[in-house]
């Protein structure tokens, strides 16, 4: 699937390094910003008990 999107253009093949460090600071400033959002709501009492889901999303072929 990502072969045909690469020869479609849809996707590129290589990504330069100015564009990998923006979207590593962007993704690492909002990771940050979550934890102190959730940090300042956990220390006011706000939140009281917590649930994670990890899902995965699959695209099929055909």
């Amino acid at each position: 699937m990502l072969k045909k999107m690469m020869r479609s253009n849809i996707v590129p093949k290589r990504f330069n390094n100015i564009q990998i460090n923006n979207e590593l600071r962007t993704r690492l400033r909002d990771s940050v910003a979550a934890a102190l959002s959730f940090t300042g709501s956990a220390y006011n009492g706000e939140i009281k008990g917590i649930a994670i889901g990890v899902y995965e999303s699959l695209e099929s072929e055909g």
